[in-house]
């Protein structure tokens, strides 16, 4: 059997859509025991999802997913080699 890193990866996202499924199912409410969150996280399976695609790629700030940005976005290899414009002080373009 050979597992390539995108079948790999597949493997990984489905198991966060079923872990999303398993752990965020809707409960029923019981007002005589369940406190009423006025305000939190909401999220969806598609949410985690991207955050674990993201992970895997090891991107830490906006990448490929995020719009108008590429692998060559700011602080990438683009800016690295001064094709991009960085802000005073950056490390990344030093």
């Amino acid at each position: 059997m050979s597992s390539t890193p995108e079948a790999i990866r597949t493997q990984i996202l489905a198991l966060v859509k079923e872990y999303h499924t398993v752990k965020f199912a809707p409960k029923t409410f019981d007002p005589d025991k369940d406190l009423v969150h006025y305000a939190g996280r909401v999220f969806d399976a598609e949410e985690i999802v991207n955050l674990v695609d993201a992970s895997l790629d090891f991107y830490l700030t906006a990448n490929a997913h995020e719009p108008g940005q590429g692998r060559s976005g700011p602080g990438g290899a683009a800016a690295r080699q001064g094709g991009l414009p960085c802000p005073a002080g950056s490390p990344v373009c030093e």
